[in-house]
């Protein structure tokens, strides 16, 4: 079986590109331990693409003082796969829990040179597991990250680790909010199951998102067996972090002047947004970029408004005419992005609002001097 791997690596690497590495497989591999366990281990080595090498063994790891290796040096020709024996010498007990073991290959340094030459490496992880003399369980859960009306699904794995049977294992899933609120108590679909050692189950459950706000939730699992009791948790997001941009605005500006931008947004999310980077794109109509102005890193609590009026934008210097200018907040991995039109204006042009302005003091200056002039003549 070995040599049928090796023809299959070599044919495999007649159409690789050149690249300088060399190879290990398998990389990973999992053994429970048992008193005085004596066993031979196969791992196939990849030449490199280019050159031939003489490569030397490094084990490292808890258990390295066990693990044997024939040969003190390998040659490993290019192109080539060659398999190599290892053999391990467990003691009659260890500790429970998990050990690990690195069977490494590293090139070996030219004759006369003392200083480690491992331009060139690679190693496989051999783990392995001692059983606990009594009733132990282990548990990984995992969620997704739904869209907000549709499922999150809880999946857990459980693993009897110890050396007794498991006659009973059940448990449940808990969802809180942000702040630590018990949302849902929801069971598990496998109801019970009776694990040996050694063994893996499966557990599932989903809670429906409906009618939940966009955020952060956190999933507790706990799992009951035989009398004892184990728990794990995952986070989630439901729905997607969002900065809703209500308004964005600025006058028209005179040359030589400073604008200033305005918005008013708004956060959908079910806890703060602590670094929000705001930043304003200055173009003009054809999409030619004229500058950038950038305002002061923002905070924003959750589902909160904030009004941003803080970002200024010096017109010295910049021509008449027609701008566009679209603001891009940064936050996390996403943005939100809103655009605005305005004009710079030179002392000598008037945009319709200054006009209106102008109108309604010139009427306003020329009814209090009407009037005044009225109250003299009747007066008089």
């Amino acid at each position: 079986m070995l040599k049928g791997f090796v023809l299959c690596l070599l044919l495999a690497l007649a159409f690789v590109p050149t690249v300088s590495a060399i190879g290990i497989t398998p990389a990973y591999r999992e053994i429970y331990f048992e008193p005085g366990l004596h066993r031979n281990f196969s791992f196939v080595m990849i030449g490199d693409l280019e050159k031939d090498m003489v490569v030397r063994p490094i084990t490292t790891g808890d258990l390295q003082d066990y693990i044997i290796l024939p040969n003190r040096t390998y040659y490993l020709p290019a192109r080539t796969a060659i398999g190599i024996w290892a053999t391990l010498d467990m003691p009659e007990s260890l500790d429970p829990g998990k050990y690990t073991m690195k069977i490494g290959f590293a090139e070996k340094p030219p004759e006369g040179i003392d200083a480690i030459f491992a331009t060139v490496g690679v190693q496989s992880v051999i783990s392995m597991r001692v059983p606990y003399p009594s009733k132990y369980l282990e548990l990984k859960m995992r969620c997704n990250d739904p869209p907000v009306g549709e499922d999150t699904v809880f999946d857990i794995d459980v693993f009897n680790r110890g050396s007794i049977d498991l006659v009973d294992v059940n448990g449940h899933v808990e969802v809180f909010s942000p702040m630590d609120k018990l949302l849902d108590k929801k069971g598990l679909d496998e109801g019970s199951v009776y694990l040996r050692p050694k063994e893996t189950a499966h557990f599932s459950s989903r809670w429906d998102t409906t009618g939940q706000d966009a955020g952060f939730y956190r999933a507790v699992a706990t799992i009951n067996y035989d009398g004892n009791v184990t728990s794990t948790m995952c986070t989630f997001t439901v729905g997607e972090l969002n900065i809703d941009i209500k308004r964005f605005d600025v006058n028209d500006t005179i040359q030589g002047t400073t604008a200033r931008f305005d918005a008013l947004l708004q956060s959908t999310w079910n806890s703060e947004i602590p670094e929000v980077y705001p930043t304003v794109y200055i173009e003009k109509p054809d999409g030619t970029l004229v500058d950038t102005a950038q305002g002061p890193t923002i905070r924003i609590g959750k589902w909160k408004e904030y009004h941003m009026k803080d970002l200024y934008w010096d017109t010295t210097g910049k021509e008449p005419g027609d701008y566009v200018a679209r603001l891009l907040l940064e936050y996390r991995d996403t943005n939100s992005t809103a655009t605005t039109e305005f004009k710079i204006l030179n002392a000598f042009q008037l945009s319709m609002t200054h006009v209106v302005i102008i109108a309604l003091i010139a009427l306003v200056a020329y009814q209090a001097i009407h009037t005044r002039r009225k109250e003299e003549d009747d007066e008089d």
